[in-house]
């Protein structure tokens, strides 16, 4: 049986997709068959030390005055959202929300509280999640929309805070699909350390 914790050191980039939590335990696995196919560590880890992950993939963004956003749009269910809330030695800023799938809310929520310190909602389903989080306990904040969600949530951190957006739901109640879910999130990042990054003009006498 392999398992996470046989996931060894292939000196990855920092914030490397694939030394993410979820992907640790398929990490173990491909480096058995490919050791039982013959190719070496060196080799197996040249190939992973080049791949991309997919678009909005549990990605890191960028760093704003020390608070890191994280992309996880393609997390459309709750078992998604989790697995890339564990990949945290302390406790996150969750963004999420969406059009609902049908999944059990009170075992999500049961999960989350161990990794989240604030959430904020949006999309259809922030009414019936608002209900389960204040139920075990997790604070929350409506959010009318993405953008709102993304700057009330750094107004919430603190230096060193991990801001994650994994919404476990679909996005079709305000989006067309999670890639452009994703791409907005990322430009309302972009835009945010834009706006808060000092402008210094320099002139060539």
């Amino acid at each position: 049986v392999i398992k996470a914790d046989h996931f060894q050191n292939f000196e990855l980039e920092k914030n490397h997709y694939l030394g993410t939590f979820p992907q640790q335990e398929n990490i173990a696995l491909a480096f058995a068959f490919a050791q039982k196919s013959g190719i070496n560590r060196e080799v197996f880890t040249s190939i992973i030390q080049t791949y991309k992950a997919e678009p909005s993939r549990f990605s890191f963004v960028d760093k704003v005055n020390e608070v890191s956003f994280w992309n996880d749009s393609k997390a459309t269910n709750l078992a998604a959202s989790l697995a890339a809330c564990r990949n945290f030695k302390k406790k996150i800023i969750w963004i999420g929300g969406g059009r609902e799938k049908g999944e059990c809310l009170k075992e999500f929520s049961r999960e989350l509280r161990k990794y989240v310190s604030h959430a904020f909602l949006i999309g259809e389903s922030a009414g019936k999640l608002s209900c389960v989080l204040e139920s075990r306990s997790i604070s929350y904040t409506f959010c009318k929309s993405l953008p709102e969600a993304v700057n009330n949530a750094f107004q919430f951190a603190k230096r060193g805070s991990h801001i994650v957006f994994s919404p476990g739901f679909a996005s079709f109640d305000m989006f067309k699909d999670y890639l452009e879910r994703g791409n907005i999130f990322n430009q309302i990042v972009f835009d945010l350390k834009k706006r808060l990054t000092p402008y210094t003009q320099i002139y060539l006498l």
